[in-house]
């Protein structure tokens, strides 16, 4: 998910989720500024989660990207982004 705009950190909520869900949050030249996996209810995890990430110190997040270990989907909602 390439953001319009580069920001310090995000939260948004993630439903539905079965399996692991992989998110990796890059900035605007592609470097990897971290990553992290949630478990799903599969593997004792909760089916709704709320994902956080805040950039290291100097860094900002320009692109998430989100890798499932399944076919099936996940909702991601409610975006609350900090520009500063």
């Amino acid at each position: 998910m390439n953001l319009k705009f580069s920001c310090v950190r995000t939260l948004f909520g993630m439903v539905w989720l079965d399996a692991d869900v992989k998110f990796s949050f890059y900035d605007e030249q592609d470097i990897l500024q971290g990553s992290f996996t949630r478990y799903g209810q599969a593997m004792g995890g909760d089916v709704d989660q709320w994902v956080s990430f805040t950039a290291p110190s100097g860094g900002r997040i320009s692109s998430i990207i989100v890798t499932t270990t399944t076919a099936e989907w996940i909702g991601l909602d409610n975006f609350t982004f900090w520009l500063n």
